[in-house]
């Protein structure tokens, strides 16, 4: 239940399984209906039998049961909402390895454009613009999550020219 993505332990399923009796599940043979019950919605040919697939649930369906789903539910949602919005502001080390410095940045290749063309490489911390000193163009900073997504991303900007012909990277920090 460890999240490939974000390299931790998904919530959701410590809150559904907060309060789980086993002796309950084991006494009420609930694995063999549940299997049975997918098995019949699996083979059901008609939306309209549906209902008839999951019968062998029905005195399951309480009350009491349905309030208690309906608070897991809000649980869950109100965890997963920390969660993503914690993923969001987490912030990455600044690492000159990681930087990408995008040099000369055409006019049309905006914060957003950047960002989508750049953001197949790895993940990206952050990007900054810079505007030149004599008001002509501009540079950018990519600072990206990972060193090796840097070098990827330099590659392709230099030798595969996806940012256009006339725009160079070199890594490191600007100054």
């Amino acid at each position: 239940f460890k999240s490939e993505i974000y390299h931790q332990a998904d919530p959701c399923f410590y809150v559904i399984a907060a309060g789980f009796c086993r002796e309950g599940y084991a006494d009420a043979s609930m694995e063999t209906r549940l299997r049975e019950a997918i098995q019949s919605i699996i083979a059901c040919e008609s939306h309209e039998d549906l209902p008839k697939c999951i019968e062998t649930l029905a005195e399951f369906s309480t009350p009491e049961n349905h309030q208690r789903i309906d608070e897991l539910l809000d649980k869950v949602g109100r965890v997963r909402a920390i969660g993503l919005s914690s993923r969001s502001t987490v912030q990455t080390r600044e690492s000159p390895e990681a930087q990408l410095v995008i040099s000369p940045v055409p006019y049309q290749l905006t914060m957003q454009v950047l960002r989508e063309r750049m953001e197949c490489f790895g993940k990206i911390a952050y990007i900054k613009r810079r505007s030149h000193a004599i008001g002509v163009g501009a540079d950018a900073l990519i600072q990206f999550a990972q060193p090796a997504h840097a070098a990827y991303a330099l590659e392709a900007v230099n030798d595969m020219k996806v940012l256009g012909p006339t725009v160079i990277a070199r890594l490191g920090k600007t100054s």
